[in-house]
């Protein structure tokens, strides 16, 4: 299951990268772009009122192509257990090992408040984009909510992880649901400008 999420962190990747390239040739009326002169096409026609530019939505697909990357190699090297024995040998031989709580809490938070201003700014930035793909929001949430999830990695919370729901673990319900989410959308983006290019 390990390698599976993995590819699919990839795959997922590879279709944004696919997404951001496909949004250059749609305007923001839905109509195809000419596939290089972009830019030109796009003065000539005027887009709907108070939608983003191609630009504005293919840097959203090129972000979360790099949030793609970044799991799914994190996902592969395990970097959180790394950094777990790192700090608990840090926590035994500096003599704070039985106030490691407070630390851990105080790393919960940080990973909360950052994870959540992360995806405010995207929402603000990208309001138009996540607004018109909603599945792609889904699939953020999803997989912040895992990345909080492991971060606390208390052992009523990985007790959790392992429980199972329909024969499947909810670690890999809530983490590869929200890559699915993420894949379908960027798919769906890459078949609405091939469709449109057949026009």
């Amino acid at each position: 299951m390990g390698w599976l999420t993995v590819v699919a962190y990839f795959a997922a990747a590879i279709a944004c990268g696919g997404a951001a390239r496909a949004e250059r040739r749609l305007d923001a009326g839905g109509r195809t772009v000419h596939p290089v002169f972009w830019k030109i096409d796009h003065l000539r026609i005027a887009p709907k009122s108070g939608a983003k530019s191609p630009g504005r939505r293919a840097l959203f697909w090129w972000l979360l192509m790099v949030a793609m990357l970044v799991l799914g190699i994190n996902k592969q090297l395990d970097l959180q257990s790394l950094l777990t024995a790192v700090g608990r040998r840090l926590a035994l031989e500096q003599g704070w090992y039985k106030e490691r709580q407070a630390v851990q809490r105080t790393f919960i938070a940080g990973v909360a408040i950052v994870g959540a201003g992360a995806i405010a700014l995207l929402a603000v930035l990208f309001r138009s984009v996540l607004l018109r793909r909603p599945l792609a929001a889904i699939g953020l949430v999803f997989l912040y909510g895992f990345v909080l999830i492991r971060a606390a990695s208390f052992h009523h919370v990985d007790a959790f992880l392992k429980d199972e729901f329909l024969g499947m673990r909810m670690n890999w319900l809530l983490e590869l649901g929200g890559i699915t989410c993420v894949l379908a959308s960027a798919l769906r983006v890459i078949a609405e400008a091939r469709n449109w290019i057949k026009r």
